[in-house]
């Protein structure tokens, strides 16, 4: 069962899914964070918005778990309401894609508009957990999201069916 707090990895297929995926050497092309079972909020080609698991996470999706305390989890709807209308920020994406070809450490990065991975990394710097290990947060990418040895894989979501492939016991 998906729980406030997880981070939903997709692994969809599509033009700029595959380009996202193979730029940053991932199965993943996109996060979200759930709300509760039912909702997610994520950064989305339209902004950041709120909207239903069910329906919005229709490719295949694993769903990774830090053990929040449920004091933590809670703080999700403030952080929801804190982050909820802000734009998407194309011009990151477009960075990152740049750079990934052609330039070194240049960093590039607005607080106003977000990609789905900084989302992911505000929402829970928001709950007091931090993430990242010296890296920039407009670096980051949905897998680099889960790569600390505090998240751990929950579930794996066949594309559609909202019925779990498998499910760990954490």
């Amino acid at each position: 069962m998906i729980k406030p707090g997880d981070l939903l990895l997709e692994k969809g297929d599509g033009p700029v899914r595959n380009i996202i995926k193979k730029k940053t050497e991932s199965e993943y092309s996109h996060i979200a964070v759930a709300l509760d079972e039912h909702y997610m909020i994520e950064a989305h080609a339209t902004g950041v918005r709120i909207c239903s698991i069910a329906n919005n996470m229709t490719c295949d999706f694993d769903v990774y778990r830090y053990e929040l305390r449920n004091f933590k989890r809670e703080e999700l709807a403030e952080a929801a309401i804190e982050y909820e209308g802000r734009m998407y920020d194309y011009g990151q994406l477009l960075w990152m894609g740049i750079k990934s070809n052609l330039l070194g450490e240049v960093k590039l990065n607005s607080t106003h508009f977000l990609i789905c991975s900084e989302l992911a990394i505000l929402m829970y710097r928001y709950m007091g957990v931090y993430m990242l290990n010296n890296m920039y947060i407009g670096d980051v990418t949905p897998a680099d999201c889960v790569k600390p040895s505090i998240m751990r894989l929950k579930e794996s979501y066949k594309g559609g069916s909202y019925e779990p492939r498998f499910t760990t016991d954490i």
